[in-house]
């Protein structure tokens, strides 16, 4: 059974946040962890690396790297800054030792300190603005407030106020997301190439493949299973899904709106090979069957030899009418034969036709009744629907 989805959602928002927030953002929640003492991010390339370093300071964090054994990757961390001032210089201008001036604030083995030298470290401390305290760590404030901080790697998501950013932001949100666990490929000597990303969270996967149909890009998800090393060290599998750009309209669509930060080499193989297809063969933006009927009442009494000459095709040409699924691209081919409009709607109409794998119980949910106006059709969840 088929249902229609839309190709495009060009919705966006005005909600801006600093450059330094999206581009952040898409990295950590890549190849980030959220569950530690302080926010870190796994990176092998120096640009993701330098991206880092650039946006820490807006979150007033600093920036550390450790190697990650057996890897060509780094561990960076983002953690508290530096105190202003310092309990050594408090003490040096009080003119004693740092743990006199720790006593002295904790309440602790006071009896030793005398009031002489007590008046002495609260001047230095009034003058100093001496707090005794780490600034917070703004980044992990701001990662708790969008309900990421704690989530382990499959249960990340995109959060609100991504779905509100305008187009620019919302491009570079991806861009830097498809730098950590996304792939742009070309399989040589094959002729297949694409544009994928993967991830163990199918939620967020879901959230990124309808951030790509805002743009018009069309792509699928495929499950499969990845090895997994838990906290014990005990290798299992898990899901994982990863979502595909296939076709070359929608690859060149991608790599012209978003692209993938720090991987322009692999960016242009896949761009040259989607431009050097002559004839878009795909397999998955297909129409209905059913179309085959209004086809054969716009051919008329025209016999299919002379439609296949029409199109360049032999005269003997097999069109399997009736028997497959035509693409939107043959279906152009057979409205310009044929000069009929119906057909070029069909073949340039605003409906993607999937395929409903499966229905699956999802509970008892409160349900409201709409009434859409002339044509009774709406979109929820990525999906045409009727009143």
């Amino acid at each position: 059974m088929l249902v229609g989805v839309p190709r495009e959602l060009p919705v966006f928002g005005e909600d801006e946040l600093s450059e330094a927030e999206v581009e952040l953002l898409g990295l950590l929640i890549g190849d980030g962890c959220m569950t530690g003492a302080s926010p870190m991010l796994t990176a092998e390339l120096p640009h993701i690396r330098d991206a880092a370093a650039r946006c820490a300071p807006a979150f007033g964090v600093r920036v550390t790297e450790t190697a990650k054994a057996g890897t060509d990757a780094v561990a960076i961390w983002f953690s508290n800054a530096l105190p202003r001032v310092t309990a050594a210089q408090v003490a040096e201008r009080a003119g004693v030792v740092a743990g006199t001036v720790h006593q002295a604030r904790s309440g602790r083995g006071t009896a030793s300190i005398s009031d002489a030298t007590r008046a002495r470290i609260e001047a230095a401390v009034e003058e100093r603005h001496y707090t005794g305290e780490h600034e917070p760590n703004h980044l992990q404030a701001w990662l708790e407030e969008l309900g990421l901080w704690g989530k382990e790697s499959h249960d990340t998501f995109v959060p609100d106020p991504i779905f509100r950013l305008p187009r620019h932001q919302l491009a570079l949100f991806l861009s830097r997301l498809y730098a950590t666990d996304g792939s742009a490929w070309v399989a040589e000597g094959h002729g297949y190439f694409g544009i994928s990303y993967t991830s163990v969270s199918e939620r967020l996967i879901r959230d990124v493949q309808h951030l790509l149909l805002r743009f018009g890009i069309i792509a699928r998800i495929r499950e499969r299973q990845v090895k997994y090393v838990d906290t014990d060290g005990d290798e299992t599998r898990r899901p994982a899904f990863e979502l595909e750009i296939r076709d070359a309209d929608n690859v060149l669509r991608f790599l012209d709106e978003i692209g993938i930060f720090a991987k322009d080499e692999a960016c242009a193989r896949v761009r040259a090979a989607a431009e050097a297809r002559t004839t878009a063969h795909t397999n998955t933006d297909l129409l209905p069957v059913e179309i085959w009927d209004t086809i054969l009442a716009e051919k008329g009494d025209r016999s299919w030899a002379d439609v296949s000459a029409a199109t360049g095709r032999p005269r003997n040409h097999d069109w399997h009418v009736g028997k497959r699924r035509p693409s939107r691209r043959l279906v152009a081919e057979l409205a310009e034969a044929l000069d009929s409009q119906v057909l070029r709607d069909w073949a340039t109409s605003d409906l993607y036709w999937d395929e409903v794998v499966s229905v699956e119980y999802a509970g008892e949910e409160r349900v409201y009744d709409l009434t859409i106006p002339e044509v009774h059709n709406f979109v929820a969840d990525d999906i045409v629907v009727h009143n």
